[in-house]
């Protein structure tokens, strides 16, 4: 599934129509569930490739935002200790 949409950014600056769009699996309701792709051409926007739950990102992904090329990545990180004084 995928599904595409125009914007007016508000704002000073806000006179070009933005995008943004995703690709991938669905839920019943229609938001991203399962693995996927998120873009939006804003200068603040980001392209997103990972997993979603009901809508929201989740699991391991990767972003990058549009203007300025920034990269983010979220992974799952344990923590175990065996300290006695731990309860």
């Amino acid at each position: 599934d995928s599904w595409h949409y125009t914007y007016k950014p508000s704002g000073l600056f806000g006179w070009n129509r933005e995008e943004f769009m995703y690709i991938g699996e669905v839920d019943s309701d229609g938001r991203p569930h399962g693995g996927g792709f998120w873009y939006d051409s804003s200068f603040h926007g980001e392209c997103l490739r990972g997993e979603w739950v009901h809508g929201a990102p989740a699991g391991m992904w990767f972003s990058r935002e549009y203007g300025t090329g920034a990269h983010f990545l979220q992974c799952a990180v344990g923590y175990a200790t065996a300290r006695s004084d731990c309860k």
